[in-house]
Protein backbone atom coordinates (compact mmCIF):
# COMPACT_ATOMS: atom_id res chain seq x y z
CA UNK A 1 0.00 0.00 0.00
CA UNK A 2 1.17 3.34 -0.95
CA UNK A 3 2.46 5.78 1.96
CA UNK A 4 -0.07 8.07 3.06
CA UNK A 5 0.38 11.43 1.48
CA UNK A 6 0.08 14.28 3.50
CA UNK A 7 0.18 18.29 2.67
CA UNK A 8 1.25 21.16 4.06
CA UNK A 9 2.47 25.11 3.60
CA UNK A 10 6.89 25.35 4.35
CA UNK A 11 5.39 27.28 7.36
CA UNK A 12 6.22 27.36 11.03
CA UNK A 13 2.53 25.80 11.61
CA UNK A 14 3.53 22.33 10.45
CA UNK A 15 6.19 22.34 13.51
CA UNK A 16 4.19 19.93 15.34
CA UNK A 17 4.12 17.69 11.74
CA UNK A 18 7.81 17.79 11.75
CA UNK A 19 8.35 16.54 14.55
CA UNK A 20 6.36 13.79 14.99
CA UNK A 21 7.44 12.68 11.91
CA UNK A 22 11.05 12.78 13.25
CA UNK A 23 10.41 11.39 15.87
CA UNK A 24 9.29 8.08 14.35
CA UNK A 25 5.77 8.28 16.01
CA UNK A 26 3.80 7.94 12.64
CA UNK A 27 6.16 4.88 11.73
CA UNK A 28 6.19 3.25 15.03
CA UNK A 29 2.11 3.36 15.31
CA UNK A 30 2.49 1.67 11.62
CA UNK A 31 1.28 5.04 9.57
CA UNK A 32 3.02 5.05 6.31
CA UNK A 33 3.60 8.83 6.13
CA UNK A 34 4.79 11.28 3.09
CA UNK A 35 5.06 14.91 3.76
CA UNK A 36 4.63 16.56 0.76
CA UNK A 37 5.76 20.72 0.82
CA UNK A 38 2.90 22.74 -0.47
CA UNK A 39 3.84 26.05 -1.69
CA UNK A 40 1.10 27.14 -3.25
CA UNK A 41 -1.69 26.82 0.03
CA UNK A 42 -4.98 25.45 0.58
CA UNK A 43 -6.10 26.03 -2.97
CA UNK A 44 -3.13 23.78 -4.06
CA UNK A 45 -3.71 21.35 -1.48
CA UNK A 46 -7.51 20.74 -1.80
CA UNK A 47 -7.51 20.51 -5.64
CA UNK A 48 -4.61 17.87 -4.89
CA UNK A 49 -6.64 16.23 -2.68
CA UNK A 50 -9.41 16.24 -5.29
CA UNK A 51 -7.12 14.82 -8.15
CA UNK A 52 -5.49 12.14 -5.33
CA UNK A 53 -1.90 13.55 -5.06
CA UNK A 54 -2.83 14.12 -1.69
CA UNK A 55 -4.91 11.91 1.12
CA UNK A 56 -4.60 14.34 3.81
CA UNK A 57 -3.97 18.25 3.76
CA UNK A 58 -3.30 20.83 6.41
CA UNK A 59 -5.38 23.53 5.39
CA UNK A 60 -6.85 27.25 6.12
CA UNK A 61 -10.22 26.75 7.60
CA UNK A 62 -12.21 29.05 5.07
CA UNK A 63 -10.34 27.37 1.78
CA UNK A 64 -11.34 23.46 3.24
CA UNK A 65 -14.69 24.95 3.79
CA UNK A 66 -15.17 26.92 0.46
CA UNK A 67 -13.52 24.03 -1.33
CA UNK A 68 -16.30 21.05 -0.48
CA UNK A 69 -18.67 23.85 -0.80
CA UNK A 70 -18.36 23.57 -4.28
CA UNK A 71 -17.78 19.54 -4.46
CA UNK A 72 -14.68 18.75 -3.62
CA UNK A 73 -14.52 15.21 -2.59
CA UNK A 74 -13.31 15.69 1.30
CA UNK A 75 -14.23 16.30 4.99
CA UNK A 76 -12.78 18.30 7.81
CA UNK A 77 -11.31 15.29 10.42
CA UNK A 78 -9.45 17.56 12.47
CA UNK A 79 -9.14 21.20 14.38
CA UNK A 80 -5.46 22.09 14.14
CA UNK A 81 -4.97 25.93 15.36
CA UNK A 82 -7.54 27.53 16.77
CA UNK A 83 -6.39 30.74 16.88
CA UNK A 84 -7.33 32.81 14.33
CA UNK A 85 -4.65 33.46 11.24
CA UNK A 86 -3.20 36.90 11.52
CA UNK A 87 -3.39 37.84 8.02
CA UNK A 88 -0.94 40.99 7.11
CA UNK A 89 -2.78 43.30 4.22
CA UNK A 90 0.28 44.39 2.14
CA UNK A 91 0.63 47.33 -0.56
CA UNK A 92 4.43 48.15 -2.05
CA UNK A 93 6.63 50.85 -1.06
CA UNK A 94 5.72 53.91 -2.11
CA UNK A 95 1.91 53.34 -2.88
CA UNK A 96 -0.97 55.55 -1.93
CA UNK A 97 -2.76 52.93 0.70
CA UNK A 98 -1.35 53.29 3.74
CA UNK A 99 -4.01 52.19 6.06
CA UNK A 100 -7.08 49.93 5.01
CA UNK A 101 -9.81 52.14 4.23
CA UNK A 102 -7.75 53.55 1.66
CA UNK A 103 -8.45 50.47 -0.17
CA UNK A 104 -10.65 50.62 -3.40
CA UNK A 105 -12.76 48.39 -5.94
CA UNK A 106 -10.23 48.99 -8.45
CA UNK A 107 -7.29 48.25 -6.71
CA UNK A 108 -6.01 44.35 -7.72
CA UNK A 109 -4.99 41.33 -5.28
CA UNK A 110 -2.09 39.70 -5.68
CA UNK A 111 -3.37 35.56 -4.71
CA UNK A 112 -1.32 32.31 -4.69
CA UNK A 113 -4.58 31.10 -6.62
CA UNK A 114 -8.45 30.92 -7.01
CA UNK A 115 -9.76 29.53 -3.81
CA UNK A 116 -7.00 30.15 -1.57
CA UNK A 117 -6.84 31.60 1.69
CA UNK A 118 -4.99 35.13 -0.05
CA UNK A 119 -8.25 35.17 -2.18
CA UNK A 120 -10.50 34.08 0.21
CA UNK A 121 -10.01 36.69 2.91
CA UNK A 122 -9.72 39.42 0.29
CA UNK A 123 -13.27 38.72 -0.12
CA UNK A 124 -13.74 38.87 3.33
CA UNK A 125 -11.59 42.07 3.60
CA UNK A 126 -13.57 43.60 0.98
CA UNK A 127 -17.22 42.72 2.45
CA UNK A 128 -15.83 44.65 6.12
CA UNK A 129 -14.92 47.35 3.72
CA UNK A 130 -18.24 47.91 2.16
CA UNK A 131 -16.37 46.72 -1.22
CA UNK A 132 -16.51 44.22 -3.96
CA UNK A 133 -14.06 42.05 -5.78
CA UNK A 134 -14.41 40.26 -9.38
CA UNK A 135 -12.51 37.97 -10.50
CA UNK A 136 -10.47 40.95 -12.99
CA UNK A 137 -9.59 41.84 -9.51
CA UNK A 138 -6.87 38.94 -9.07
CA UNK A 139 -3.63 38.73 -10.70
CA UNK A 140 -2.62 34.94 -9.64
CA UNK A 141 1.12 34.68 -8.40
CA UNK A 142 1.52 30.95 -6.77
CA UNK A 143 3.19 31.72 -3.28
CA UNK A 144 4.66 34.30 -0.93
CA UNK A 145 7.78 35.41 -3.30
CA UNK A 146 4.84 35.76 -6.61
CA UNK A 147 2.91 38.12 -4.23
CA UNK A 148 6.13 40.02 -3.16
CA UNK A 149 7.15 40.43 -6.62
CA UNK A 150 3.48 40.94 -8.22
CA UNK A 151 3.66 44.41 -5.73
CA UNK A 152 7.12 45.33 -6.60
CA UNK A 153 6.63 44.88 -9.85
CA UNK A 154 3.35 47.14 -10.21
CA UNK A 155 1.09 44.00 -11.56
CA UNK A 156 -0.93 44.33 -8.24
CA UNK A 157 -1.96 46.72 -5.58
CA UNK A 158 -2.55 44.51 -2.56
CA UNK A 159 -1.06 41.25 -1.56
CA UNK A 160 -2.45 39.09 1.97
CA UNK A 161 -0.35 36.77 3.86
CA UNK A 162 0.40 35.67 7.09
CA UNK A 163 1.76 38.69 9.25
CA UNK A 164 4.71 36.63 10.88
CA UNK A 165 5.82 35.49 7.31
CA UNK A 166 5.65 38.72 5.53
CA UNK A 167 7.72 40.77 8.13
CA UNK A 168 11.12 40.34 7.00
CA UNK A 169 9.86 41.73 3.55
CA UNK A 170 8.16 44.79 5.90
CA UNK A 171 11.20 45.07 7.59
CA UNK A 172 13.23 45.06 5.07
CA UNK A 173 10.66 47.92 2.70
CA UNK A 174 10.25 46.09 0.01
CA UNK A 175 6.53 45.98 1.54
CA UNK A 176 4.21 48.41 3.60
CA UNK A 177 1.48 46.76 5.80
CA UNK A 178 -1.47 48.50 5.59
CA UNK A 179 -3.25 46.55 8.46
CA UNK A 180 -3.88 43.35 9.91
CA UNK A 181 -7.45 41.33 9.20
CA UNK A 182 -7.51 38.10 11.54
CA UNK A 183 -9.63 35.36 10.19
CA UNK A 184 -12.92 35.32 12.17
CA UNK A 185 -12.31 31.54 12.42
CA UNK A 186 -9.98 28.71 13.89
CA UNK A 187 -6.82 28.75 11.54
CA UNK A 188 -6.03 25.57 10.10
CA UNK A 189 -8.25 22.11 10.03
CA UNK A 190 -6.49 19.12 9.12
CA UNK A 191 -8.80 17.50 5.56
CA UNK A 192 -8.95 14.07 4.31
CA UNK A 193 -10.55 12.73 1.27
CA UNK A 194 -13.12 11.25 0.79
CA UNK A 195 -11.05 8.16 -0.71
CA UNK A 196 -9.08 7.86 2.52
CA UNK A 197 -12.05 8.00 4.71
CA UNK A 198 -13.60 5.39 2.91
CA UNK A 199 -10.69 2.86 2.71
CA UNK A 200 -7.76 3.91 5.52
CA UNK A 201 -10.05 5.32 8.39
CA UNK A 202 -7.80 3.10 11.25
CA UNK A 203 -4.62 4.44 9.77
CA UNK A 204 -6.16 7.98 10.03
CA UNK A 205 -7.35 8.06 13.04
CA UNK A 206 -3.77 6.78 14.41
CA UNK A 207 -2.49 9.79 12.63
CA UNK A 208 -4.57 12.52 14.20
CA UNK A 209 -3.94 10.80 17.67
CA UNK A 210 -0.22 10.69 17.28
CA UNK A 211 -0.62 15.06 15.91
CA UNK A 212 -2.67 15.64 18.80
CA UNK A 213 0.01 14.58 21.50
CA UNK A 214 2.51 16.59 19.16
CA UNK A 215 -0.18 19.74 19.54
CA UNK A 216 -0.16 19.45 23.46
CA UNK A 217 4.05 18.77 23.59
CA UNK A 218 4.53 21.76 21.62
CA UNK A 219 1.85 23.97 23.31
CA UNK A 220 3.18 22.75 26.43
CA UNK A 221 6.86 23.73 25.41
CA UNK A 222 8.92 27.02 26.66
CA UNK A 223 7.93 29.71 24.66
CA UNK A 224 11.54 30.48 24.40
CA UNK A 225 12.51 27.06 23.17
CA UNK A 226 9.69 26.80 20.24
CA UNK A 227 10.82 31.04 19.48
CA UNK A 228 14.24 30.10 19.01
CA UNK A 229 13.19 27.24 17.04
CA UNK A 230 11.40 28.89 14.86
CA UNK A 231 13.84 31.46 14.17
CA UNK A 232 16.11 29.03 13.35
CA UNK A 233 14.36 26.35 11.00
CA UNK A 234 12.42 29.83 9.24
CA UNK A 235 14.37 32.58 9.21
CA UNK A 236 11.73 35.07 11.52
CA UNK A 237 13.50 36.95 13.97
CA UNK A 238 13.51 36.14 17.86
CA UNK A 239 10.98 38.92 18.08
CA UNK A 240 8.49 37.70 15.83
CA UNK A 241 8.90 34.18 16.43
CA UNK A 242 8.19 35.04 20.01
CA UNK A 243 5.30 36.81 19.05
CA UNK A 244 3.84 34.41 16.54
CA UNK A 245 4.03 31.52 19.38
CA UNK A 246 2.53 33.70 22.05
CA UNK A 247 -0.60 33.95 19.55
CA UNK A 248 -0.86 31.03 18.37
CA UNK A 249 -3.21 27.95 19.82
CA UNK A 250 -3.33 24.57 18.87
CA UNK A 251 -5.98 22.49 19.08
CA UNK A 252 -4.20 19.53 21.51
CA UNK A 253 -6.73 16.94 20.93
CA UNK A 254 -9.49 18.79 22.61
CA UNK A 255 -13.21 17.64 21.50
CA UNK A 256 -14.28 19.11 17.88
CA UNK A 257 -15.65 21.75 18.10
CA UNK A 258 -18.05 21.87 15.15
CA UNK A 259 -20.05 24.90 16.19
CA UNK A 260 -16.49 26.91 14.72
CA UNK A 261 -17.28 25.33 11.22
CA UNK A 262 -20.76 26.35 11.42
CA UNK A 263 -19.82 30.05 12.10
CA UNK A 264 -16.99 29.97 9.57
CA UNK A 265 -19.96 28.87 6.88
CA UNK A 266 -21.95 31.44 7.74
CA UNK A 267 -19.54 34.03 7.48
CA UNK A 268 -18.60 32.77 3.44
CA UNK A 269 -21.66 32.51 2.87
CA UNK A 270 -22.25 36.30 4.26
CA UNK A 271 -19.14 37.62 2.32
CA UNK A 272 -20.39 35.50 -0.76
CA UNK A 273 -17.76 33.22 -0.39
CA UNK A 274 -20.27 30.26 -0.33
CA UNK A 275 -23.58 30.01 -2.22
CA UNK A 276 -25.15 27.24 0.02
CA UNK A 277 -24.91 26.64 3.58
CA UNK A 278 -24.38 22.22 4.09
CA UNK A 279 -25.10 20.48 7.01
CA UNK A 280 -22.31 20.01 8.97
CA UNK A 281 -21.99 16.26 8.00
CA UNK A 282 -21.23 17.11 4.95
CA UNK A 283 -18.43 19.17 5.78
CA UNK A 284 -17.06 17.51 8.60
CA UNK A 285 -16.73 13.89 9.57
CA UNK A 286 -16.77 13.27 13.77
CA UNK A 287 -16.44 9.36 13.76
CA UNK A 288 -13.08 9.56 13.85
Amino acid sequence: MSPIAVGGVPEHFNLPWHLAIASGDFAEAGVDLEWKVQTSGTGQMMANLADGELDVAVALTDGAIAAISRGNPSRIVHLYVTSPLLWGVHARNGSDIEQLSDIGAHHRFAISRFGSGSHLMAHVLGHEQGLEFFEGSFEVVGDLEGGVSALTEGRADLFMWDSSMTTPHVESGELVRAGIQPTPWPAFVVVASDRMLADRRTELASMLRIIARWEQWFSAAPQEFVAAMVSREFGLTPDVARGWRSETIWNAGAPFDAGAIERAQAILHQTGVVAEELPISDLVDLGL
